[in-house]
């Protein structure tokens, strides 16, 4: 009678991580080029492309500690939150962040900036710009 016992929460657990594996599919949930969000239905997910080599998880695109020169191609229009911080970006075109609308916050921080960005008109909504340890000239 033991053996009836410990099959009922072994299918339960079976039954559990089948829906959680389910629901996350194999390319999503790995931040990495794939489609998708954790947590996302399925429609959802083919408007939530991650560009390589960034990580993505909600509105938050990860582009930090990826020695980048430049941005990545193509910033996908959904991003709330951008990490760019300890990369190698020592400019950024005024227009390259234009479509992100939902833009709030964007971190900078240990970088090769000479100048501070221009954000164009997403800056009217940022919250928050962190710049620390750049290379900022001064000029008079």
């Amino acid at each position: 009678m033991g053996a009836p016992r410990l099959r009922a929460p072994s299918v339960a657990l079976g039954l559990l991580l089948g829906a959680v594996l389910g629901r996350l599919g194999p390319a999503e949930g790995s931040g990495r080029g794939g489609p998708g969000v954790l947590g996302q239905p399925s429609g959802v997910a083919t408007e939530r492309l991650c560009p390589a080599p960034c990580r993505c998880l909600r509105d938050l695109l990860d582009c930090s500690r990826q020695r980048l020169a430049r941005l990545p191609e193509s910033l996908p229009p959904w991003v709330a939150r951008l990490d760019l911080s300890h990369n190698r970006l020592s400019f950024i075109k005024a227009n390259s962040m234009s479509h992100l609308q939902n833009l709030r916050e964007v971190k900078l921080n240990n970088n090769e900036l000479e100048t501070i960005p221009n954000l164009g008109p997403v800056s009217a909504n940022i919250t928050l710009l962190s710049l620390t340890d750049n290379m900022f000239i001064v000029t008079h």
